[in-house]
């Protein structure tokens, strides 16, 4: 029993660090993203904004 137990701690260890780096990445994309938007606004010209 206390193998089984320590097997699902594990995994869900594993889950967790998994979710923390898919965050981690997905924060990057995403001020990725707004900094080429940044870019994009700062040098449109003739735009009507």
């Amino acid at each position: 029993m206390k193998i089984a137990e320590k097997c699902k701690r594990e995994q869900e260890q594993l889950l967790i660090e998994g979710y923390k780096e898919m965050a981690e990445e997905s924060l990057k994309i995403t001020k990725e993203f707004e900094a080429i938007e940044n870019l994009d606004i700062d040098n449109c010209i003739g735009c009507s904004s």
